[in-house]
């Protein structure tokens, strides 16, 4: 039987291949999945144990993602007590080392060290840079006619380079910022529909604070001089919901449901090894930790 042992060297499609199943995998396909887990048991299968430790770590990373797929990931016990336990045995008091400016430097460096791997890019170069050019525009403008007109034409020119998206679903969001992970993020933040915050990303929080509306808007649109226009230009373009149309909805849900299904999958894919790399990251912290010694 040959078969690459280490884990690391897999990725989602590898694991479904693995156990011969579809991105979107059911509990029956899990069960079947643990059969061949089981199976591989040096009892049952007289293969050396490093094959069935590498088919259960497999199937614990299914798990994970079919957990994280079906919602429940906030039932999941979070614990932090990895990076607590242990500190008796640390021969250091706390209070020396809160004081310490050489242990601020070790864990700066350490801390970086850790993240070094880390994909997504920050914006701590855009943070530390100049106003943006529309702000000190207003600024050095000396008349409000002036400000006026570079507002106007600020908005006209975004409202030429907005991007149209189309119609979108609107749903709550699992337990935990899924954007992320996926590194998938929408233009303009969040889709909750009860958010407070309607905005995920800062940069694009202070970047995108000019509403791109202008009274060209409002004299495009189309225009009623009273109710019983209104009205019957909304019964003569009434939509009639006949079979035909009730299937083509009924074939969209089912497909966006699809989607949203492989989309969670990746999701708790990610999530899964993300997991893996904080408890083995707070493992060498906490190794490093420990060899502390301080006067």
């Amino acid at each position: 039987m040959n078969v690459d042992l280490n884990i690391e060297h897999y990725n989602l499609k590898d694991i479904l291949n693995l156990f011969n199943i579809d991105i979107n995998f059911d509990e029956n396909d899990l069960k079947r999945a643990k059969k061949i887990t089981l199976m591989t048991h040096p009892d049952k299968s007289k293969l050396s144990k490093e094959y069935f430790l590498f088919y259960s770590k497999a199937y614990k990373k299914l798990y994970e993602v079919f957990t994280f797929r079906k919602k429940t990931a906030q039932s999941l016990d979070i614990s932090y007590s990895d990076l607590i336990t242990n500190y008796n045995q640390v021969e250091i008091k706390y209070d020396e080392k809160k004081r310490n400016k050489e242990f601020n430097e070790w864990f700066n460096n350490i801390f970086e060290d850790l993240n070094n791997d880390k994909k997504e890019e920050g914006y701590s170069e855009w943070l530390k840079g100049d106003e943006t050019e529309l702000s000190k525009n207003i600024r050095v403008s000396k008349t409000k006619q002036e400000k006026e007109k570079i507002l106007q034409e600020a908005k006209k020119k975004n409202r030429e380079l907005t991007i149209y998206n189309d119609i979108e679903e609107t749903y709550a969001n699992i337990s935990v910022n899924s954007s992320s992970l996926s590194n998938k993020m929408n233009d303009y933040g969040n889709n909750e529909l009860f958010s407070k915050n309607s905005y995920q990303d800062l940069k694009n929080a202070y970047e995108n604070t000019l509403i791109p509306v202008t009274d060209e808007d409002y004299t495009n649109r189309k225009s009623f001089k009273n109710t019983f226009e209104l009205e019957q230009y909304r019964k003569n373009n009434e939509v009639v919901v006949d079979d035909n149309l009730k299937n083509q909805q009924n074939k969209y849900i089912l497909n966006r449901r699809k989607m949203e299904e492989q989309e969670a999958t990746h999701i708790g894919w990610e999530l899964a090894n993300e997991v893996e790399r904080s408890q083995k990251k707070n493992q060498e912290f906490m190794s490093k930790f420990s060899l502390l010694k301080y006067k």
